[in-house]
């Protein structure tokens, strides 16, 4: 579980403010399957506490770090290279 407090008026979601409350459980739920549940909690914000849930399943393969690079245009042909690469190390 991650139990989320402390935000500002700098990390605004959906209107909410500094009272943002936010709580992630990350449950096994068969051997290729975590079940993504978090909870929003923010009484400025919404009448009532809401929650969502997400199913990840296994991805076959590699997975790769996702960042936030805003304005990094490059980042597409960088990660195209580097998998021309690896295609060609295979061979």
């Amino acid at each position: 579980m991650v139990d989320t407090t402390n935000f500002t008026d700098k990390s605004r979601f959906r209107g909410s403010d500094e009272n943002l409350h936010l709580t992630e459980r990350f449950t096994r739920v068969s051997p290729d399957t975590i079940l993504y549940e978090f909870t929003v909690d923010d009484p400025t914000a919404f009448t009532k506490p809401w929650t969502a849930q997400i199913p990840l399943t296994k991805a076959k393969g590699r997975i790769y770090e996702y960042a936030c690079n805003e304005g990094n245009y490059a980042m597409t042909d960088m990660l195209a290279g580097a998998r021309a690469a690896e295609k060609k190390a295979l061979k």
